[in-house]
């Protein structure tokens, strides 16, 4: 999988609604973007309380770390009413220190291939994975299916939106060895786009610059000791972005 991420360094779902922003002309077109995501992080830890041995409950605590940047190089084609696309969250650090966690990183990836019924709606499905690193890796991976949309406002203005959702194998490191469980996946941004005319400079057809809201969150669906318990993962805030579009 690491030749996927090194060959790519792309980007779909938050691709799509620049694509979108954009009327396609002709058969064929594609964008290429980068997207700086100013982020929290709200994370969750497995701990016991009470202060006897026998009285030991299993309990989900919520950690939560400082604003980060993140950066999501991306690109999109699309061929008359089918499209590609992906997404690449580069690894980033984040600071958990006041709950005493250290070199903690977070890596993302997402490929997908979608539909135009209407032109500014795709329905798209594809494939996600987050790695997480606190001392160990987590891993959470699997299928996703949502849509992009858009709708055209005034001179040159567009609002944008995407949303998926899916079910994800998490495989999380323990003791004894890697813990598998079940963990749900989803994603939501909207945002305003404005599409800047290039006139053919580079064979660009049109700069698009972006301004959004992007939330995601990951369940974790805890068995055994921790049954019936779930950790709950968000990473949320704002968005700015860059695209050209060809």
């Amino acid at each position: 999988m690491n030749r996927i991420r090194q060959g790519f360094m792309i980007a779909a779902l938050a691709a799509l609604p620049l694509a979108n922003a954009v009327a396609a002309e002709g058969d064929f077109s594609a964008t290429i973007g980068l997207k700086a995501w100013v982020n929290n992080w709200n994370s969750w830890n497995q701990t016991r309380s009470g202060e006897l041995a026998n009285f030991l409950d299993p309990i989900v605590q919520n950690i939560e770390s400082d604003n980060t940047d993140g950066w999501i190089p991306s690109f999109s084609m699309r061929y008359q009413n089918f499209l590609v696309g992906g997404s690449y969250f580069a690894k980033r650090g984040y600071d958990f220190g006041s709950h005493g966690f250290v070199d903690v990183k977070r890596e993302e990836f997402d490929l997908s291939a979608g539909y135009y019924v209407l032109p500014t709606l795709a329905i798209i499905a594809g494939y996600k994975e987050v790695d997480q690193w606190f001392g160990e890796k987590f891993k959470y991976s699997g299928p996703i299916i949502g849509f992009s949309a858009s709708a055209p406002l005034t001179g040159g203005f567009s609002l944008y939106g995407t949303a998926a959702v899916g079910p994800m194998d998490a495989e999380l490191p323990t003791a004894s060895g890697i813990r598998k469980v079940d963990a749900s996946y989803r994603l939501g941004e909207v945002g305003v786009a404005y599409v800047f005319d290039a006139g053919g400079s580079a064979g660009m057809k049109s700069v698009i610059g972006t301004l959004g809201y992007r939330s995601q969150a990951i369940v974790t669906k805890f068995d055994g000791t921790w049954s019936g318990q779930k950790g709950r993962d968000t990473t949320e805030g704002i968005t700015v972005g860059i695209a050209a579009a060809f």
